[in-house]
């Protein structure tokens, strides 16, 4: 029961649910919510994340000395899909890496250590064998959906932010052509772009939120493997908050039947955090309930109700762009690394006993 729910809440529950909501910033009001004038300068923040204020606490070398422990004490059974990726893709198991699951767990490495287990269990299972230890990259394990992302696709990341920093995904709850497009594809972009998100530090912990069409969606269009998909990855496995999901225009079945039960599957902290549109109508109205949320008509798509107009092309098109100057500078740093290594291999003996020797205090305490 929703109200009995509600009433449970601790004041902090309270605090962090209406700051995700609207967006709080650092050094504004009491409600948090800046103004007007302040939303049309962020509307053209780039995807750095920014003010938002998150709670976040960054993860320490004794945190990953800690994770590596728990990591430890998981069954072999449980964890092969980890286990091949340490053999098979060492560089998708850095410590900025590992660093992020600590973080979505607010440095638990218990929690930890089953959310970073479980993104590669889904990972496998999503991309299979061939394509789970590829690069999360278009060119990569995402290489054959690429054509169908661009003529099919119902998600894309927007290329700006909310008022807050916050990074954007667009998404069409109603998928009338899954028949051509396979919900099973739906999940590898679904995975893809969720991904994506965490590969910034400030975007990753500023957190992301979810503009969702609500128009047409039927029982017959409304796919609950997809739904039930996502918000495993947004509960369980993505080291990467969902702040927000705003649905616009629900259709009376997807407003009084499909979310209802879908609420069931969504955790308490994902519960408290959806708001439904339906006044995008009144376009002044619409605009001042945006505002309420750190939003502005700039911002949201025309399907929405908003200006913005979304192109799946463009998007695919500056995403190659943005991960071939990613691996370029990730090759970079890689040579940097060995000639440093070569050129002082006792300093790197050093470094190799000093973490062995964090992680053989902690195992000792």
């Amino acid at each position: 029961d929703e109200r009995a729910e509600r009433a449970e809440l601790t004041p902090d529950e309270i605090r962090k649910a209406e700051r995700d909501l609207r967006g709080i910033t650092a050094g504004v009001g009491r409600m948090g919510v800046s103004s007007s004038r302040a939303k049309k300068k962020k509307s053209k923040a780039s995807r750095r994340g920014g003010g938002f204020n998150d709670d976040t606490r960054i993860a320490g070398p004794n945190d990953l000395a800690a994770l590596e422990l728990e990591l430890a004490k998981i069954p072999a059974e449980q964890k092969i899909a980890y286990t091949q990726a340490w053999s098979i893709c060492p560089e998708e198991l850095s410590a900025d890496r590992k660093a992020a699951f600590l973080e979505r767990e607010d440095l638990d490495p218990v929690l930890a250590a089953r959310r970073l287990v479980l993104y590669w269990s889904t990972r496998y299972e999503t991309f299979g064998a061939e394509r789970c230890f590829l690069p999360m990259r278009l060119t990569g394990a995402m290489q054959d959906e690429v054509a169908d992302m661009i003529k099919f696709s119902s998600m894309v990341i927007l290329p700006h932010t909310d008022g807050a920093g916050r990074a954007m995904m667009f998404f069409k709850i109603s998928m009338p052509n899954a028949t051509i497009f396979p919900v099973e594809r739906d999940q590898r972009v679904g995975f893809y772009l969720t991904d994506t998100l965490t590969t910034d530090p400030s975007i990753r912990r500023a957190g992301w939120i979810g503009l969702a069409s609500g128009g047409g969606v039927s029982h017959k269009s409304f796919s609950f493997k997809m739904s039930i998909y996502m918000t495993k990855l947004v509960n369980n496995v993505m080291p990467i908050r969902m702040r927000a999901c705003h649905v616009f225009e629900p259709s009376p079945t997807l407003h009084y039947a499909i979310f209802p039960a879908m609420k069931y599957f969504f955790s308490r902290e994902m519960r408290l955090r959806w708001v439904l549109h339906v006044d995008s109508g009144d376009t002044d109205k619409f605009n001042k309930n945006l505002e309420d949320y750190n939003l502005s008509l700039a911002m949201i798509p025309k399907e929405l109700g908003g200006q913005f107009e979304v192109n799946f092309a463009r998007w695919v098109g500056q995403q190659s762009i943005v991960e071939t100057a990613l691996d370029m500078r990730r090759i970079e740093a890689e040579k940097i690394e060995a000639n440093t290594a070569a050129a002082h291999p006792a300093k790197k003996r050093k470094d190799s006993n000093s973490s062995a020797s964090r992680l053989k205090d902690i195992m000792a305490a």
